[in-house]
């Protein structure tokens, strides 16, 4: 598929699912999926382009140097995580290294998958999209948000860490009510799940 096309049709049939760090955007992506949609995740992408053997990784470890590479190689995410995390030089950094080959990689994802696709719409999951200036690319989009001391709670129980390190992390990032604000769509997740399987199917009829 064509480049300019490709942008037609994400602009017209795909949905950018985003949100602040532990506010259920990975759950509401995998109800979505269950729902029957193709749902093409960035996070995954990023790790699939951080393989030793491609562009990205020879650049990556050029540019932040071998101290954030794991035993057998590989990319050790969490250390390249401390190397940026509050450094906005050293995110852009990265992030000059890695968007564009992630959209590249959606690209030939979304060609592949593009019978399966069919007429409908699918959804691209990403952390990142009103931070890049990416939500004018899409043809909506969701936010997935709850309280920040809900926030903080699911942080410090999923990485076991401390109220005050998760406070920091969320600090680092924009603020989630922001991209709830400027989102198409909203889905707070502060629910059971059945409760956000049912919010999930109302937020998607449009």
């Amino acid at each position: 598929m064509q480049e300019v096309a490709f942008q037609t049709w994400v602009k017209t049939k795909c949905i950018a699912l985003t949100g602040g760090i532990a506010t259920g955007k990975s759950t509401v992506a995998s109800i979505i999926k269950d729902l029957g949609f193709v749902v093409f995740d960035a996070d995954q992408m990023s790790r699939d382009i951080m393989v030793p053997g491609k562009d990205a990784y020879s650049d990556i470890v050029k540019t932040f140097g071998y101290e954030i590479l794991a035993p057998h190689g590989t990319i050790d995410r969490k250390k390249l995580g401390s190397l940026i995390f509050g450094y906005k030089d050293a995110r852009s950094k990265l992030e000059a290294i890695t968007h564009k080959r992630i959209k590249e990689e959606f690209l030939a994802q979304a060609t592949t998958q593009k019978e399966t696709i069919g007429a409908g719409y699918f959804f691209y999951e990403a952390a990142l999209i009103f931070e890049v200036g990416r939500d004018k690319d899409f043809f909506k989009t969701i936010c997935t948000w709850c309280s920040e001391g809900e926030q903080i709670r699911r942080l410090v129980e999923r990485n076991r860490i401390t109220t005050q390190e998760a406070e920091r992390i969320i600090a680092s990032q924009m603020p989630v009510v922001e991209k709830r604000d400027r989102a198409s769509i909203t889905i707070d997740t502060n629910c059971t799940l059945p409760e956000l399987k049912i919010r999930v199917n109302n937020a998607l009829n449009f």
